[in-house]
């Protein structure tokens, strides 16, 4: 029974932390979910090199391997979980496999490197526009949430300091804010995009003052 005055308690809403779990002193800790997401990135993009300290654990990797060192405790168990996979390694690019052998009689293909394509930011830009780029390698969300509006469109007025969109890279969210107050002119980079490092994401048209 509800005594008069009385108020009901409201159940506490806790937010949910997009980085690693604390160790026992409090210190933000790699997981082995980390170290899977550190991998995937490089997997997916061309760096060859990439280093990640976070609290007392550092993780090194690069094309040939992954090293992983810490000055507190390691980042991951040494020993497996019975059903746990062992952590991935980033193996060497496959070598390619020869091409048979022509008949006889008949010249050897010449083989060749692919061309490298272009990339898309090289393009020219107009000297009245300003161009926003990632700060960082990582996931591309235009929006706060699945489900939620865009930050911006296409013709949006924006003002200097206002958020763009989302990169995230290992549960961390950075916000792409604006340089300018202005239009939005361009939209470079579509939701959930793996984006690289200095990839142009808006184009934006500043304010006359």
């Amino acid at each position: 029974m509800s005594l008069p005055g009385a108020r009901s308690a409201e159940p506490t809403r806790r937010a949910r932390s997009p980085i690693s779990p604390e160790g026992a002193d409090g210190a933000v800790e790699l997981t082995h979910d980390d170290v899977v997401s550190i991998l995937e990135l490089l997997e997916r993009s061309n760096v060859e090199y990439l280093e990640v300290e976070v609290g007392s654990s550092r993780i090194v990797a690069d094309r040939t391997g992954v090293t992983t060192q810490a000055r507190g405790r390691a980042p991951v168990p040494a020993a497996a979980a019975p059903v746990a996979a062992p952590a991935p390694v980033v193996a060497p690019a496959p070598a390619p496999v020869a091409a048979p052998a022509p008949p006889a009689g008949t010249a050897p293909p010449v083989v060749t490197a692919p061309p490298v394509p272009p990339q898309a930011w090289a393009a020219p830009v107009a000297a009245d526009l300003v161009t926003v780029t990632a700060p960082m390698l990582g996931v591309f969300f235009r929006a706060p949430q699945p489900g939620a509006p865009n930050f911006v469109e296409v013709g949006s007025q924006i003002e200097e300091g206002a958020t763009l969109g989302l990169v995230e890279v290992m549960k961390m969210y950075n916000g792409v804010a604006s340089p300018t107050a202005g239009e939005v002119v361009e939209v470079l980079a579509a939701n959930e995009e793996f984006v690289e490092y200095g990839q142009p994401l808006f184009r934006l048209r500043p304010a006359v003052a």
